[in-house]
């Protein structure tokens, strides 16, 4: 990346053997600390020029990329009016071909992670509460299966190869 602008937030998919020349690596890039986030995109193994994936501006924020199998990126973003989570399916190039809308609510989503079994977990930061949500994709249409509430009362998430989160008890944080 460059050093005239805030590049944040990274992540590497889990798996991406579909095609062996090509490893995308998504990150929030601001040109100032008052600039709205957009996602950029770069093949870290042939180290191509960085692409911008998606575009922010004019108050439309995209941040806290995650990424898991199927060639999707997944954030937050208010596009659409309101803070939810999308997925932004890719092909090869990193140009995006499918747009999936995952929650649709007044909430605030935070922490998104994605494990390699196909669901998503993130935190709703007006409830505190920790959401585990399950889905495939069948003929370019996302599926949602389980929705669950694991958790109360907490903060973030950082590992979903074993789920460890932060969490508010007796007036202090802890990690479980």
């Amino acid at each position: 990346t460059d050093t005239l602008s805030f590049n944040s937030n990274f992540v590497i998919p889990y798996d991406y053997s579909q095609n062996p020349d090509s490893l995308p690596i998504f990150y929030e890039k601001k040109y100032s600390l008052t600039d709205t986030a957009s996602i950029w995109c770069r093949n870290i193994r042939s180290m191509s020029p960085e692409k911008l994936f998606l575009q922010g501006g004019n108050s439309i924020i995209f941040k806290n990329p995650a990424s898991g199998n199927e060639n999707i990126l997944w954030c937050e973003t208010n596009f659409q009016g309101q803070f939810d989570i999308y997925g932004f399916k890719y092909d090869n190039n990193f140009n995006i071909t499918d747009t999936f809308r995952m929650t649709n609510d007044t909430l605030t989503e935070t922490s998104i992670i994605l494990d390699n079994n196909n669901s998503i977990y993130w935190i709703v930061q007006n409830d505190s509460l920790l959401i585990k949500q399950s889905f495939f994709l069948y003929q370019d249409s996302l599926y949602l299966l389980n929705k669950d509430t694991l958790d109360d009362n907490c903060v973030s998430i950082y590992s979903t190869s074993s789920i460890i989160y932060t969490k508010f008890e007796n007036d202090s944080i802890h990690l479980h």
